[in-house]
């Protein structure tokens, strides 16, 4: 059967959302944000239901940012999930490689301004794997002020740390930030809402998301903030690159996860995972990240 999303569009229901109940905050105090598009309509369809499974909506909303009405009725009808959301603006132009990064930061700017204390992103293809209280999280995260980082692997990401530090050179105490350690998904990507504002007016014309571009790693932007004016420190890893990135299709010691002991991890890639569970038995891992990558030998029994 096929559905009429004009038809969708105009139901009233869907229009009273679009109109402000989904601009409401839930009693939660943190916002689960994702950006989505067509093509990964399933996988969000399967973060959603893990989320509900574990019971995550006790302590975190989650919201979806569309880039139009369209993909809303679409998604809505075709997985028959309504959650909160929020459709992007029209003078943002989210039809680029940009897309997602503007969607982010469009929503921590939005939700940052509603009752949430904290906001915690992730994209469609993670997944989370356990019961955990995202507030209590979000609270640890921010009372520790470690930043997990990991020594460049090679220039690709040299060139992204570059590009996001190119908007702090020339604030004080820039000095603080190593271009060598790279900061990206090696923990989640938690904003804390009281200091969303400033994060945005020292980034600079702070209502114009145009001007990010496919290379602004919006979190290594939030970690070099954090850095330069939270207090954070960064701690290294013993890997490059993001979470075990090099070692895809590699069987590691127990020694090598030894070097883990001391680290907070909560995330990695689903390729390492059989093998922490294993070797770190006490691991706090709770998300699954680039579900779309890798092999899928082990996907379906335990992650969909």
């Amino acid at each position: 059967m096929q559905i009429d999303i004009t038809a969708k569009i105009d139901d009233i229901s869907f229009r009273n959302a679009l109109a402000g109940a989904n601009l409401t905050g839930g009693k939660n105090k943190v916002a689960v944000i994702c950006p989505v598009h067509p093509p990964y309509f399933d996988r969000l369809k399967n973060l959603i239901t893990h989320f509900y499974r574990l019971g995550l909506n006790h302590s975190a909303d989650f919201w979806i940012i569309f880039s139009n009405e369209v993909d809303a009725a679409q998604f809505c009808t075709r997985t028959g999930l309504f959650e909160r959301f929020l459709i992007m603006p029209e003078n943002i132009d989210v039809s680029n490689n940009a897309a997602a990064v503007r969607k982010k930061l469009y929503a921590v700017s939005k939700l940052s301004q509603l009752d949430y204390e904290y906001i915690f992103a992730v994209d469609a293809d993670f997944v989370f794997i356990r019961t955990v209280d995202l507030k209590f999280v979000c609270d640890r995260f921010f009372d520790e002020k470690i930043i997990l980082s990991c020594r460049i692997k090679d220039d690709e990401c040299f060139k992204i740390n570059e590009h996001c530090f190119s908007r702090f050179k020339n604030l004080p105490d820039s000095e603080k930030i190593d271009l060598y350690l790279y900061s990206w998904l090696n923990q989640p990507w938690i904003y804390k809402s009281d200091n969303v504002k400033k994060f945005f007016e020292v980034l600079g014309e702070p209502e114009n998301f145009n001007k990010f571009t496919r290379d602004d790693f919006e979190y290594i932007l939030y970690a070099y903030y954090l850095i330069l004016y939270e207090n954070f420190t960064e701690k290294i890893l013993p890997y490059m690159s993001f979470p075990f990135g090099e070692f895809f299709g590699k069987n590691l010691p127990k020694a090598f996860f030894d070097q883990f002991k001391d680290c907070r991890l909560l995330l990695c890639m689903k390729g390492i995972y059989i093998q922490i569970q294993k070797h770190l038995p006490e691991n706090e891992i709770m998300l699954i990240t680039h579900l779309d990558r890798e092999n899928k030998n082990f996907e379906g029994e335990i992650f969909n």
